[in-house]
């Protein structure tokens, strides 16, 4: 179950409101904005399942907000980390900076008056615990400083979320203990010694041997045999393909919980003459959202599904997730024209055929890690500490018009607004979750079909197409 705002590789977002834009670390010392009294930021921290099976992976997003109220002070200079579940079940893992201190990003300014999310971003995390343990926490912390006075107060925060793991308890195997046998020790028996008979040593005469002429053996002339030339076998990576400029990139995390930047992007898309409409993994996806719920045409129920396992649905959620950020790259959702077109092309084929792996350039490729590196930058260093995407806000209005940072000038954005994500609507998603309806039927790496008997299948939704063969833009009915 996708639950609320992104944070880490895909969806660190600047604010530009009065003084900060995640700008560079400064310090002053004022009461800011005049009249403020007091802290009233936050610190949220959601998670994307409640319950786990040991070794899933989980989507951890978390965002830092001020108060639209006059009397909240700014928070400036402010570092984020985040800390995934350890194998003892604490907030022990892996962490990361997020913004501030060693990060790339720059620490996040906050400025009161405003309630949009300054910094919003998501981070996967597999969580594999110990025997016993069947509770997993994350953390996440905020440490910046709050202009609240003419010396300023520091400005701290913790949230910690559990997800629950199920560990099954191994059964152990008796192993029976072999009954041993009696074996008799033999009794010696005596044997006599035998009394030696001497025996004379005759005289050897000896005989005249003749000598032997060799014979002369021709040698044989070994005849050379060519070496046979290994044939290389094809590594798993694609060939790289020079990145285009300006490509923006997501992970499938903040498209899941970003419901209303999915479906304006989507909305922006033309596939087969029909606006707001294209075909990912041979399926017709047209809307996202909570009206969406229950649509096999819906991006939101593709992107929803559990992060595990390596079923088609997994790769069509990498593959949604890919075709918008292409959408907003260069308008095209197919990725033509990107770092990563014939990865996609290939791909998305596989998975229309029910396969997840494809060739690519004459290797094998394992599609939902392909699709997933270009989603969190990995290929071209087009995720969210590098790059802009959400709408072009007023003040601390959202105006709706999509804004990335591809466009020139300011955005995309009209001369004084700023682009920048909105807040996360977890709520969608986590619908979507709850039920056993998806894009695709329930074909895994096997190729088994399940339909709408068990497991999230498109065959379980109530509205959309829901046609066995590959589906078109055009298409009302099968």
């Amino acid at each position: 179950m996708m639950i609320r705002k992104p944070f880490g590789r895909c969806s660190i977002v600047t604010m530009g409101v009065m003084m900060g834009l995640l700008g560079g670390s400064y310090a002053r010392a004022d009461i800011s904005p005049p009249g403020c009294t007091g802290d009233q930021s936050g610190l949220d921290i959601i998670k994307s399942a409640n319950q786990i099976n040991n070794g899933d992976t989980v989507t951890y997003t978390v965002s830092f907000h001020n108060s639209a109220a006059s009397t909240a002070c700014d928070v400036t200079d402010a570092t984020i980390t985040f800390t995934c579940p350890g194998a003892d079940g604490l907030a022990s893992g892996t962490v990361f900076t997020l913004a501030g201190g060693a990060s790339t990003t720059p620490a996040v300014s906050c400025p009161g008056g405003s309630a949009a999310d300054c910094y919003s971003g998501s981070r996967d995390c597999v969580v594999t615990v110990n025997s016993g343990v069947t509770n997993a926490a994350a953390n996440a912390h905020e440490a910046g400083t709050l202009h609240d006075s003419a010396n300023n107060d520091p400005n701290t925060t913790d949230k910690n979320v559990s997800v629950a793991v199920n560990t099954p308890t191994p059964t152990p195997t008796n192993t029976p203990t072999p009954t041993p046998t009696d074996t008799p020790t033999p009794t010696p028996t005596n044997t006599p010694t035998p009394t030696p008979t001497n025996t004379p040593v005759p005289t050897n005469t000896p005989t005249n041997t003749p000598t032997n002429t060799p014979t002369n053996t021709p040698t044989n002339t070994p005849t050379n045999t060519p070496t046979a030339t290994p044939t290389a076998t094809p590594t798993a990576t694609p060939t790289a393909t020079p990145t285009p400029s300006g490509e923006i990139c997501r992970t499938a995390g903040y498209w899941a919980t970003h419901p209303n930047v999915t479906r304006a992007v989507l909305g922006s898309v033309t596939t087969d003459g029909v606006n707001s409409c294209m075909v990912v993994c041979g399926e017709k996806i047209d809307s996202a959202g909570q009206s969406s719920i229950g649509s096999a045409d819906s991006a939101t129920e593709g992107l929803c599904v559990p992060v595990r396992g390596t079923s088609t649905k997994q790769l069509a959620r990498q593959l949604i997730a890919a075709a918008l950020n292409c959408a907003v790259t260069n308008g095209n959702p197919t990725c033509s024209g990107t770092s990563i077109a014939a990865t996609f092309s290939a791909c998305d084929a596989a998975c229309t055929a029910g396969e997840t792996t494809a060739t690519v350039q004459g290797n094998q490729v394992d599609c939902i890690s392909a699709i997933d590196g270009f989603n969190s930058g990995l290929i071209s260093q087009c995720e969210d500490t590098n790059t802009t995407l959400g709408f072009c806000f007023n003040g601390s209005t959202n105006t709706g018009v999509v804004c990335s940072s591809n466009h020139t000038p300011n955005n995309g954005c009209p001369s004084g607004q700023t682009c920048k994500s909105p807040a996360a609507n977890p709520g969608p998603c986590q619908a979507a979750s709850a039920n056993n309806c998806t894009v695709v039927p329930c074909l895994n790496a096997s190729g088994n079909f399940c339909g709408s008997s068990s497991g999230g299948s498109e065959g379980n939704c109530t509205t959309g197409l829901k046609c066995d063969n590959p589906e078109t833009c055009t298409q009302t009915s099968c």
